[in-house]
């Protein structure tokens, strides 16, 4: 809209044609008689308004502030998604899995598989689920703006309420990485040079996860949940970050409760030791836990964990990693670049571990000298 004075906002003045003939007292008169009907007729119309303004005023039930919306009131969730909402229908959709904040279902959108994530909160009618959706509509619109091949591709959104909202975008087959380590636990398929049994190497996954990283980075915004289970993989075994939104600030105090186990090993020191606001240097901490994870094919701590044997619980560790007491430990067969770089992503000094572009540059320069 654009910007008018004051003096814009008035209408100028009626031009009124000089009368030819100064006796026609006629034409006066009826010009006369029709301004005075006029102004008659807007006193009558401002008595009316006036009246019902007191009555309502008398019945408590006039809130003239209501009228704008207040001030820090985020706008309607509606209206926030209507430029991402999808134009056509979905079909076929089907629950794939539950994660630790939403439920992901499988469905086709112009004949295309899509995923679709929606709040876990909200569908079981949890009472932190208005909450819990304003973080997920964030979300959305942090992955509309996000275009980069290891990153999940945005495709939109669709909604019915302002608890019924999903974020929709392409499907990846393979599922995510945690999941295809598990499968090679003694790294029989997937290595770190060699491509002999499989179609890529897990420096080949570093180098992209760290490609998404930066991108990220680039535009000022951290991941806050770097971890094999929050990396997708294609058909193709191309590795794609996701899962940017709801798990962003719970993951420090899920690592301090013993309901919640394998967390604390991707989050930094500084934020489990005390409050602190989230960095870059907080995300290349986890960097160097998921190289940890790609080596091991195992999440950081796995082997400390209690059991039969007893062993540390999530909190203990959780306590010892923020003391700088404890890292993840990698195999004995990781190779000496792999293992000198997340040494330095893993320093408990935030200030001296590398930026995301520095770990693509070197994963680069450990890539030509090794394969």
């Amino acid at each position: 809209m654009a910007n008018h004075s004051s003096s814009d906002l008035v209408p100028p003045p009626l031009s009124v044609p000089e009368l030819t003939n100064p006796v026609d007292t006629s034409h006066e008169q009826l010009v006369l008689a029709i301004a005075a009907g006029s102004l008659g007729l807007v006193a009558v119309v401002l008595a009316i308004v006036c009246c019902r303004m007191r009555k309502a005023a008398a019945m408590g039930s006039v809130d003239l502030n209501a009228l704008d919306p207040p001030a820090g009131k985020n706008p309607p969730i509606e209206t926030v998604l209507l430029p991402f909402q999808l134009p056509g229908k979905l079909r076929g959709k089907k629950h794939v899995a539950n994660g630790t904040h939403c439920a992901v279902y499988r469905a086709h959108y112009n004949e295309v598989d899509v995923a679709l994530k929606t709040p876990l909160a909200c569908l079981l009618k949890r009472a932190d689920c208005a909450d819990t959706m304003q973080v997920f509509v964030d979300e959305i619109c942090l992955c509309a703006r996000l275009r980069h091949p290891h990153i999940t591709t945005f495709v939109g959104a669709v909604f019915k309420s302002a608890r019924d909202v999903s974020l929709v975008t392409e499907f990846m087959e393979l599922g995510n990485l945690a999941t295809v380590l598990a499968a090679d636990e003694s790294s029989t398929k997937f290595k770190w040079l060699s491509a002999k049994k499989a179609p890529v190497t897990k420096l080949a996954w570093a180098l992209g996860i760290a490609e998404g990283v930066a991108y990220m980075h680039g535009l000022q915004l951290t991941h806050r949940g770097l971890k094999a289970k929050n990396v997708l993989l294609s058909s193709t075994y191309n590795v794609k970050l996701g899962d940017m939104g709801l798990t962003r600030d719970k993951e420090v105090q899920l690592s301090m409760s013993n309901t919640h186990s394998r967390t604390a090993g991707n989050i930094a020191p500084e934020l489990l030791a005390h409050a602190t606001d989230y960095s870059f240097a907080a995300d290349m901490y986890a960097f160097g836990a998921l190289l940890c994870e790609l080596d091991t094919c195992k999440p950081p701590f796995t082997n400390l964990e209690g059991g039969a044997g007893g062993g540390l619980d999530n909190k203990q560790i959780a306590l010892l990693v923020g003391q700088g007491r404890m890292q993840p430990k990698f195999s004995y067969s990781c190779p000496d670049p792999i293992l000198d770089l997340a040494t330095q992503c893993m320093d408990f000094r935030p200030t001296k571990r590398p930026n995301a572009l520095t770990v693509v540059h070197e994963l680069r320069r450990i890539k030509s000298l090794l394969t």
